[in-house]
């Protein structure tokens, strides 16, 4: 059996799980897209890279998507924001 590898947050950066990152859809985010997307975000005021967030676009839910808690395949805490 195989050691199973848990999605990293630290501070607003997250690094995914093995199984995650091959779920991730590396395609362009469109207003009809479906699946699971990690989009690069950036302060524009500042210009440091922003909060890493995993969302879910499908259903209802495919224009804006949702943003995941937890990973969907390690069960780890994957949240970027808010307090600390």
């Amino acid at each position: 059996m195989t050691k199973v590898i848990k999605c990293k947050v630290e501070g607003v950066k997250m690094t995914p799980c093995k199984i995650l990152s091959k779920a991730i859809d590396g395609g362009s985010l469109t207003k009809k897209a479906k699946g699971l997307f990690m989009p690069y975000r950036i302060n524009i005021e500042t210009g440091e890279e922003g909060h890493v967030i995993v969302q879910l676009h499908s259903g209802g839910y495919i224009g804006r998507g949702v943003a995941l808690n937890f990973c969907p395949f390690c069960g780890e805490k994957i949240v970027t924001w808010g307090e600390a």
